[in-house]
């Protein structure tokens, strides 16, 4: 076979991907890369070194791995350097980043006035250096990613047995880094620093050690703090994040870098550095929960975005205000479109669309006018984000009621996550994950739910992600307690764990508990307190730019004392979601005291809490919570005409489109609690037919509940039963047969 033949089949460059030529490669690229600060070869060692390329480009058989520290170019400087980059290469990220073809294009240039000095031939294309180089990274990036991986597997366990043939004594990892490469270094732990929670032990020690050795090295230097600040806030470590945070900021604001070279990588210019170490203090303690603290912070990199009338930072400090007022308090200062001059980070793009999505929601506004935003929006697209927004989209569908597409798209935020890491994987994975946890639990499969969630935990629970996976387990197990209702000690022992994490979602959970052991003037309070609450948060704001904190909405907003009183935490918004929380809680509160005022007999205020979150439902395009709405307020008014009260809603909505809407949103238990309903709707009224097939349904109904454990649903199921055989009154089953569709 002729040299076009071998070219045209892409072996000349796959041929070339050996053990000896991936040494070299490194080699060459660390001497590349520390050419300013290392010193200069002289004349017999860059023969030599241009004499070992062409060997290599040859492909002469003689072994380079076991006797690098032999090779007479290299010195002690670019031995440790060498040494310390075959052990970072050990990641297969790593490793694709580092033999990346964009490499070629930044160190290897074309220019005719380079082609005049000596000094710089060998930065050339054309010249040996660069033919050697191209030849290899081609030849790498033409094998598939499987190949990749085995190639790197087996160099390693090669490295690793002849490592001892080699002295290295002398070498001392990270004791001659140069400026620059200790700075790329901290940029490449900045950019993945949310992808650090499937780290061992021994991997995260060691990175500490070498973060804390930089910082000895190159006191002058802010990137290795800020790296320490970043890792510290994983941590929720506000003693050393605070610290480290205001060491690189002293550094940053201590002057430029006296190498112009290393300008651009380790510090930008005084007004960026101060607005941008600002906001930075902003993000630290608004995730640690000082709200008046980062307040005060962003207020100061407002003024200085104001002063050195800089738009991006601008654009920034509007961001942090949006994160920080989610009830849509507005921003006063006019900001520039899209279409501001400079450079715009993609986070600072991604967090403008997230905070704009949040305001859609807490503003009523129609699903398609919120996807028609993702998807005009040029972030959207971008591929390092993708899995960032598909988790926002999920949310849009879970808030609108459509779960089933929502796990859809829970299962593509995993895959997609997976194959292209975004830059805070770990809190996506944890958050879909969870949410996918949380599917199988209200589908029946509680064990596995709770297994997903523990593997999920020691994979990637390093950090405060683990509080994630916690509060979803502890939400699988409380749901999994009350439906079989033997232990309400240990339901309320769940339910203060809860509270660690959202008070809003532990008090109505507390609710549920309470109703359970018959305590039903707590219950009551706490039901209107919620509703109340979030009714009031929620109308504190005019979102027509305006700000009305004293007013209040509806007729049971219940005043701050009152609130402070009793639920103290739920002064505060809920963690996430804003104000479309707010909503969801205020809906899920009304519906639950209506189904508890019909347990009562008290059709008026059940028919009055329905109509409420049924109108809120509606104006929130809450598809499921409006169905369920109208589903039970049907039965309530078929409660009340049974009981002698005229009907206030239609009764013929239960026999509308409606049951076939919420069939096919909502979940397996609530499907079944549905068809048990519409039967003993038709059992009630007297307007029961094809009892054949409706035994088959309550048979299927019965399993289900006795498989997942629901004691209470069965003993109902069996009720209907007794009912269907003639033996007691249908209109005796009036009170226990709706909460289940909200539980």
């Amino acid at each position: 076979m002729n040299f076009h033949e071998v070219f045209s089949k892409q072996a000349f460059f796959e041929d070339f991907v050996t053990f000896d030529n991936f040494a070299g490669f490194i080699v060459v690229r660390e001497h590349i890369d520390n050419i300013p600060n290392s010193e200069r070869l002289e004349e017999e060692k860059t023969y030599k070194f241009y004499a070992f390329l062409l060997r290599l480009l040859r492909g002469e058989d003689s072994p380079v791995v076991p006797k690098l520290n032999q090779l007479i170019f290299i010195n002690v400087t670019l031995f440790d350097l060498v040494l310390e980059r075959l052990e970072y290469l050990r990641s297969s990220d790593n490793l694709v980043e580092y033999v990346h073809p964009s490499f070629i294009d930044e160190v290897l240039s074309t220019s005719e006035d380079e082609l005049e000095e000596l000094n710089a031939t060998s930065f050339h294309a054309d010249s040996l250096v660069g033919q050697f180089l191209r030849k290899f990274v081609i030849g790498f990036h033409l094998m598939t990613f499987d190949q990749m991986i085995k190639f790197r597997d087996a160099f390693y366990d090669y490295y690793d047995a002849v490592r001892n043939q080699m002295d290295t004594s002398d070498a001392s990892l990270f004791g001659h880094l140069s400026t620059n490469q200790v700075a790329k270094f901290s940029e490449s732990i900045i950019k993945k620093v949310g992808q650090l929670g499937s780290m061992c032990p021994a991997q995260y020690d060691h990175l500490i050690e070498s973060l804390r050795t930089f910082q000895k090295t190159h006191p002058d230097l802010a990137t290795p703090h800020f790296t320490s600040h970043l890792i510290a806030m994983r941590q929720r470590n506000f003693t050393q994040a605070e610290a480290e945070l205001y060491k690189a900021f002293e550094m940053v604001i201590s002057g430029p870098v006296k190498d112009s070279t290393l300008a651009a990588i380790c510090d930008p210019k005084p007004s960026e550095a101060w607005t941008g170490m600002t906001l930075a203090a902003v993000d630290m303690h608004h995730r640690l929960g000082h709200e008046h603290q980062a307040r005060s912070f962003q207020r100061q990199a407002l003024n200085q975005a104001l002063e050195t009338n800089d738009t991006v930072c601008l654009r920034q400090a509007k961001a942090a205000h949006d994160v920080l007022n989610s009830l849509g308090e507005p921003f006063r200062y006019e900001t520039a479109d899209t279409s501001t001059k400079g450079h715009v980070s993609t986070d600072l793009l991604l967090t403008e669309l997230r905070c704009k999505l949040l305001k859609l929601l807490g503003t009523g506004a129609s699903p398609q006018r919120i996807l028609l935003t993702f998807f005009n929006s040029a972030v959207a697209t971008q591929s390092e984000v993708l899995a960032i927004v598909l988790l926002d989209v999920a949310f849009v569908f879970a808030f609108y009621g459509h779960s089933i597409l929502a796990t859809t798209l829970l299962q593509c935020v995993v895959m997609i996550d997976c194959l292209r890491p975004c830059s805070i994987s770990d809190e996506v994975l944890a958050m879909a994950i969870s949410q996918l946890a949380r599917a199988f639990a209200v589908s029946g499969s509680p064990a596995q739910a709770v297994r997903m969630l523990e593997e999920g935990a020691s994979t990637i629970g390093q950090f405060d992600e683990l509080s994630i996976f916690e509060r979803a387990r502890v939400e699988t197990q409380l749901e999994q307690a009350l439906r079989i209702g033997s232990d309400l000690n240990y339901c309320s022992r769940l339910v203060s764990n809860l509270a660690l994490f959202c008070p809003w979602e532990s008090n109505l959970r507390r609710a549920c508990v309470e109703l359970k052991r018959g305590n039903q003037p707590l219950a009551f309070h706490l039901l209107q307190i919620i509703a109340g609450t979030a009714e009031g948060l929620r109308t504190s704001i005019d979102f027509s730019d305006t700000l009305c904190s004293g007013r209040r909405g509806g007729a049971d907003a219940v005043d701050a004392e009152e609130v402070s009183s009793s639920l103290p935490l739920l002064s505060h918004l809920p963690p996430t979601g804003g104000v479309a929380a707010l909503v969801r809680f205020e809906v899920r509160a009304r519906i639950a005291m209506a189904d508890a005022f019909a347990c009562i007999n008290v059709f008026h205020e059940a028919i009055d809490q329905l109509e409420r979150a049924c109108t809120l439902s509606r104006r929130y395009h809450m598809n499921l919570f409006t169905d369920i709405a109208t589903v039970m307020l049907a039965a309530v008014s078929h409660l009340a005409r049974a009981s002698g009260i005229a009907a206030v809603a239609d009764d013929n909505l239960v026999h509308s489109e409606v049951f076939t809407s919420l069939f096919h949103q909502a979940e397996p238990s609530v499907r079944m609690h549905l068809t048990n309903l519409k039967f003993w709707l038709s059992l009630v009224t007297d307007n029961c037919t094809s009892q054949e097939s409706w035994k088959a349904h309550l048979r299927e109904s019965a399993v289900f509940f006795a498989n997942i454990g629901d004691r209470g649903s069965l003993q109902k199921t069996v009720d209907i039963f007794t009912v269907l055989a003639n033996e007691i009154a249908p209109s005796r089953l009036v009170s226990s047969h709706l909460f289940s569709l909200i539980q």
